[in-house]
């Protein structure tokens, strides 16, 4: 069966400005699926002509790579996670309640049940190099935060 992962805002930041994670999307790609709330996308779109003004470089790359990512990390709407907020917010709440809607997209995308499991510095993960990518993507930034959500379907 092929799994999925829901990633958040901070790997999808890193897909549009850096090399090794969408080095490693593309790699997975045919074994994993990637999901993400809309909102990611949102905040995407809010910052990154920010950050692109900040380096004096032209927005429209950005853009495109952005249109180029949602090809393999499908944006999916409120309404097909809201449902199970409550629950989310219950898994959540100890490390950043606002980071919800990934764990509710992740129940909700999940058939036979989902293994929570939220990346923290110096924690082991297993599955794959790509999950190991992204647990050492965290541990050289500290203040990143990533939610990453493993799904058995």
């Amino acid at each position: 069966m092929k799994k999925a992962i829901v990633l958040d805002a901070n790997i999808l930041f890193r897909a549009i400005l850096g090399t090794k994670v969408p080095e490693q999307l593309n790699r997975y790609a045919t074994r994993i699926d990637f999901f993400t709330p809309t909102f990611c996308y949102e905040e995407l779109r809010k910052h990154i002509p920010k950050i692109a003004k900040a380096k004096n470089l032209p927005i429209e790359p950005f853009n495109e790579a952005i249109e180029k990512l949602e090809k393999v990390v499908l944006p999916l709407d409120k309404d097909i996670y809201s449902h199970r907020e409550r629950e989310a917010k219950d898994r959540i709440r100890e490390r950043d309640i606002n980071d919800w809607p990934i764990v509710a997209l992740a129940l909700r995308t999940c058939f036979k049940g989902v293994h929570f499991t939220p990346l923290k510095k110096d924690q082991e993960i297993l599955e794959s190099d790509f999950l190991d990518f992204l647990q050492n993507q965290n541990r050289k930034s500290p203040f990143l935060l990533t939610i990453v959500l493993i799904m058995s379907n």
